[in-house]
């Protein structure tokens, strides 16, 4: 699954893809290729008017021969004229929302200590725990140094962090929003693993093995160089939804070894919203 950055759209008419699948080397057994765009589209807005007009024309009348001569009253018009005017609201149309955003503020536990399973549920009390903007983390280039421990060589595996956050509002933020937001999409910048968990329960795992994870689990590889600050897209499946209203984004970051001389965190999570 690739997202594409939301400054690219389709407008409406006729399109072409065109897409080039190239082989790793020339003696290559096999090759093969399928596609499938997808989108979001508002519906647009459509406003009637209708005018209606409508005229009585009463006869003359000649009033009885009291004067010589007679006299004639002049015909009389009334005419009535009725607008109508109909305006149709259109479905309701989903918007990009962005639940999360880069370099918020998290609080954060880097203490080495075995947390077990209760920090990730939403009710856990993190008052005590520290904070500070994303990027988060030591020896890479981070907004907000954390501690690695006091032995370089064998440093915690895990380090902890917490987000609260609302749903934003309807536009323009004064009014609620009442649908959920779906088409989940998480980036995240993690070196190394990382476990993402979303009002206690597992949202996504990214660079960690399957099974149990405990504060002592390492993530599969060792990342390095350019791909410390790589920012790692995660689509979540469509059974997952946010609620309007306060949630809790709980993400435990593991290092692939207690040697590891870095760690560095950031994470956005956005998604769509009819409104």
């Amino acid at each position: 699954t690739i997202t594409i950055p939301t400054n690219r759209t389709i407008t409406p008419g006729t399109h072409v893809l065109a897409v080039e699948v190239h082989q790793y080397q020339p003696n290559s057994s096999d090759l093969s290729f399928d596609l499938s765009l997808t989108g979001q589209q508002v519906p647009t807005t459509s406003t009637t008017s209708t005018t209606s007009t409508t005229t009585t024309t009463v006869a003359p009348t000649t009033v009885p021969p009291t004067t010589d001569p007679p006299t004639t009253v002049p015909p009389t018009t009334t005419t009535t004229t009725t607008t109508t005017t109909t305006t149709t609201t259109p479905p309701l149309g989903p918007v990009s929302v962005t639940a999360v955003a880069m370099a918020s503020t998290w609080a954060y536990n880097d203490l080495g200590l075995d947390l077990g399973t209760g920090w990730r549920a939403p009710t856990y009390d993190d008052t005590t725990w520290k904070r500070g903007a994303a990027p988060l983390g030591y020896g890479d280039p981070v907004t907000t140094v954390i501690s690695g421990g006091t032995q370089p060589t064998n440093r915690p595996i895990t380090a902890y962090f917490r987000h609260t956050f609302t749903t934003p509002s309807n536009p323009p933020n004064t009014t609620p929003a009442t649908n959920p937001i779906t088409d989940l999409v998480v980036r995240i910048r993690r070196d190394d693993g990382a476990v993402i968990h979303l009002d206690g329960i597992e949202l996504a795992r990214t660079n960690m093995p399957t099974g149990t994870i405990t504060n002592t689990t390492r993530a599969l590889s060792s990342i390095n160089d350019a791909a410390e600050t790589t920012v790692h897209t995660i689509t979540i499946p469509t059974n997952r939804t946010i609620t309007p209203g306060t949630h809790v984004l709980a993400v435990e970051v593991h290092q692939y070894q207690p040697n590891s001389s870095d760690l560095s965190f950031d994470l956005s999570l956005t998604g769509q919203q009819v409104r």
